[in-house]
């Protein structure tokens, strides 16, 4: 039997001899063994890999890198809130340690905060799914440039859901922003400030990164 991935990969993974037919209700009614010398498709490691790399912006994607080990990050498995200036290497940090979840075959999600937010703004029909989908999501979620986004009362509900669902689900989480936490209590919400401090490690980031490899 032939295991090959759409990249041409061929493994001797031994996936499954049989496949499953399914009626137009959705239900499983038979399944068939697959013949002798078959070619069964597959996706390899190394595209699943790629597959995720797509959903970070293309100046994170090339470098790959033990950069978060510099930073005192022992546990890749954390929740992190990142705070400082601009420049201080906050996204880059956190998109190392998704990249290297991904690499170890583990779920994870960038999410631009402003960008979802003003999404979500403007996709009213799509909004409560929009919500739901980034709340409840179950691998690593990172929350990238929170508090950038302009505040109403509605990004403030929105943003407490997703924290505090992540904060009460145990779910890995990695937030980064320009505000240290007691601003986050003054500016955005107490409530969510309370959540981030439970659920994360604090790291303060100094210096302006881009500035200096100019």
């Amino acid at each position: 039997m032939k295991y090959i991935c759409s990249c041409g990969k061929e493994t001797n993974f031994k996936i499954s001899d049989y496949r499953w037919l399914i009626n137009t209700y959705g239900q499983t009614v038979s399944r068939i063994k697959y013949r002798n010398n078959e070619s069964i498709n597959f996706t390899c490691g190394r595209c699943k890999y790629d597959t995720k790399l797509k959903r970070l912006p293309l100046i994170y994607r090339e470098t790959v890198d033990k950069y978060y080990s510099k930073n005192n990050i022992k546990d890749i498995n954390e929740s992190l809130y990142l705070f400082g200036g601009a420049g201080s290497g906050k996204t880059f940090l956190a998109a190392m340690i998704l990249k290297e979840l991904w690499m170890k075959g583990k779920n994870g999600t960038f999410l631009s905060y402003p960008e979802f937010i003003f999404s979500i703004q403007t996709d009213y029909e799509n909004k409560a799914s929009l919500v739901d989908e980034n709340k409840t999501y179950q691998g690593c979620l990172v929350i990238d440039d929170f508090g950038a986004e302009k505040m109403t009362d509605f990004v403030r509900q929105v943003s407490y859901l997703i924290i505090n669902y992540r904060e009460q689900n145990r779910l890995q989480t990695i937030v980064t922003s320009n505000f240290t936490l007691d601003e986050v209590d003054q500016f955005i919400d107490r409530r969510i400030s309370s959540r981030i401090g439970g659920m994360c490690r604090i790291i303060n980031m100094s210096g302006d990164k881009r500035l200096k490899r100019k």
